[in-house]
């Protein structure tokens, strides 16, 4: 079989998600054009027989798959997967994990014809692991022999956990019986080699009887963390490496030492003072936890007396109970478990600083006050479970319309209608209710839409008119309708508003990340748009939680240095160094309290444009500050 690449990877997933696109979609999530997604399908096409699948293409329908839809993308995966590897990501981890496992050299060449990729494109990727490397004390070292890993042991047994945990959180979820626990099988097989299943088995039952005869629960995220380093700790002993000293005088609390005792008994080992330590690090992040569950209605009592509870109160200028109540929730035992060394790894992060870039950036700057406040730094990870919590008030907040749905062909298919409604507008339209004509008529209608399989007139609110299958043309319709509810402008001229071709720098010289800020910042100033000392603190935030999104970033400042807001744009077609790669297009959010009545707007629309993978390029590639603007003003579809 002739691999899918990335791009047909994701062309498959967005049919199977959407289960009707058109051309214009899958251009918007790969940036290719209709010529080479129309060569794309063909291979897809061709490819997807193998799994009993068809791919349709229909003039005014759409593009969409017919046959075994459900067990398509596992496959397909899966079978890639068995290859090389296919995506860069993907790449990536095999590199990481093999070298993590590897303690001398691995030839260049030999990583080259293993991930079926050139010279040029494994360099490419070593840029990759070099990031994420670059915050975990380690790095990559080559000589005439190859590229070998430089850490110490305890950071490599936190590399390895973090591999782990990210695709183990992914593949299953730990069951009540734990001592069944079992490495999933649709693990990568270079992260499967870093666990031993024999040893996985003997200590789930160890920590089953520590938790019966401590009686100290670990839920489910503390019992996989602590299971994963117990199980890599053990090899590693058993292979003469072990952790060096942590400098600690301190006890052992008591459930450590009870632990340490049962793993000695099972395993025949003698564990090193030093692995009883860090395991401790594990036992005290549990009790703190611990701390926070229990009986919900005595932990509000307790949460809302808390420090931290009235610190966030203080600190996040918009929020609600809720948030403030779950944040703290959240917050309690990840500041003990960051404090203690341990960290929690997010496999969406990159995702949520996409998708919703108002919700990390208040995360950010919450972030910042976390570590004045408790000299406890958040890294991104963090930052972006903080981001979903911030998201979820703001939707809370905001007054999503409301629809009806009518349909004359049954609950069923009204039902059906529903979900298809759910999956595609959840975030943007609210479902009220499922109704019949009748029904309809007997109750004055309160939502501001009616959605029906027939024609409806003599109504206060608009009707739109679908089939019962729910087309494209027909999610179109409704999609419209939504904007016209919320008073979008046509363009997206909220945000547009924001943008001074005054503001705008084209830059071909080679330029770094804090220079960059500082042209802008400097242009802000001058503008009357911001005080001065924006850039240095855009630069301060930036280096506390970065804001890059693959070849774009977008730093701002606290609103107390913006005076009016405006968005300042940078271009480099060359490229500025940020950390360990380089971004082309920085837009400088300057923003302040006067943008509040049309930010979810403003914010919806600089999603699309982050999004358009096809305008980010054009972008820039653009020569001067009018074509910016042009470009930016037409980034939505119509």
């Amino acid at each position: 079989m002739y691999r899918i690449n990335s791009d047909e990877l994701q062309i498959i997933d967005k049919i199977i998600q959407d289960e009707i696109v058109h051309y214009a979609d899958l251009s918007r999530v790969t940036g290719k054009s209709r010529k080479t997604i129309a060569k794309y399908l063909d291979h897809i096409s061709s490819e997807v027989k193998n799994f009993n699948v068809e791919l349709v293409r229909k003039r005014n329908v759409g593009i969409y798959f017919e046959g075994d839809i459900q067990s398509l993308p596992k496959m397909v995966h899966r079978a890639n997967d068995a290859g090389t590897g296919i995506t860069k990501d993907e790449r990536v981890i095999t590199i990481l994990s093999q070298l993590l496992s590897e303690p001398k050299e691995k030839s260049i060449q030999q990583l080259c014809d293993e991930l079926f990729v050139s010279r040029g494109t494994l360099e490419n990727d070593l840029k990759k692991v070099k990031q994420f490397l670059k915050n975990e004390e380690a790095r990559l070292v080559s000589n005439y022999q190859g590229i070998r890993l430089e850490a110490s042991e305890r950071v490599k047994r936190r590399l390895m956990s973090d591999l782990i945990s990210l695709y183990w959180g992914n593949s299953a979820s730990i069951q009540y019986k734990r001592k069944n626990l079992v490495i999933p099988k649709d693990l990568p097989a270079d992260i499967q080699k870093l666990l031993d299943q024999t040893i996985l088995d003997k200590v789930s039952c160890v920590l089953e009887k520590f938790e019966q005869d401590c009686g100290f629960y670990l839920n489910d995220y503390e019992y996989q963390s602590l299971c994963i380093h117990l199980v890599i700790a053990i090899e590693r002993i058993n292979n003469n490496e072990v952790l060096k000293s942590v400098d600690s005088d301190k006890d052992l609390e008591p459930e450590t030492k009870e632990l340490v005792k049962l793993l000695e008994q099972e395993f025949k080992i003698e564990l090193p003072i030093d692995e009883n330590r860090y395991i401790d690090i594990h036992i005290m992040a549990a009790k703190e936890g611990s701390s926070t569950s229990g009986n919900e209605g005595n932990l509000e009592n307790k949460v809302s007396e808390n420090e931290l509870f009235e610190f966030l109160a203080k600190n996040i200028v918009s929020h609600d109970e809720v948030l403030i109540r779950n944040l703290t929730l959240h917050l309690i035992p990840a500041l003990k478990r960051l404090s203690l060394g341990l960290k929690l790894s997010n496999p969406y992060s990159n995702e949520i600083k996409r998708y919703f870039p108002y919700a990390y950036n208040q995360a950010a700057d919450l972030g910042i006050k976390i570590f004045r406040e408790f000299n406890i730094k958040l890294n991104e990870d963090e930052l972006a479970y903080i981001t979903l919590h911030l998201q979820a008030c703001l939707e809370r907040s905001g007054t999503k319309p409301q629809a009806v749905i009518v349909c004359s062909t049954g609950m069923g298919t009204a039902r059906l209608i529903e979900q298809r409604i759910k999956n595609r507008f959840a975030d943007r339209l609210e479902i009220n209710r499922v109704t019949s004509l009748q029904s309809l008529k007997r109750v004055p209608i309160t939502e501001d839409i009616v959605i029906s399989t027939i024609n409806i007139s003599d109504l206060s609110v608009p009707v739109i008119v679908v089939p019962p299958f729910l087309d494209q043309k027909s999610l179109d319709k409704i999609d419209q309708k939504i904007d016209q509810l919320n008073g979008k402008s046509k363009h997206g001229q909220e945000f547009m508003n924001l943008i001074d071709k005054s503001v705008i720098i084209i830059d071909n010289a080679e330029s770094s990340k804090k220079a960059a800020i500082n042209k802008l910042a400097v242009l802000l100033e001058k503008k009357g748009y911001a005080n001065q000392g924006i850039g240095t603190a855009a630069i301060e935030r930036e280096e506390l939680a970065s804001t890059q999104i693959d070849q774009v970033a977008v730093p701002h400042a606290p609103l107390s240095f913006v005076n009016h807001p405006c968005i300042g744009i940078y271009i480099n077609k060359k490229g500025v160094k940020w950390g360990e790669s380089n971004v082309n297009l920085i837009f400088f959010l300057a923003m302040n309290k006067e943008i509040k009545p049309e930010v979810d707007r403003i914010y919806e629309y600089f999603n699309e444009i982050l999004e358009d993978q096809e305008l980010l390029k054009q972008l820039i590639s653009c020569r001067s500050s009018s074509e910016v603007v042009c470009k930016l003003g037409g980034a939505k579809n119509e």
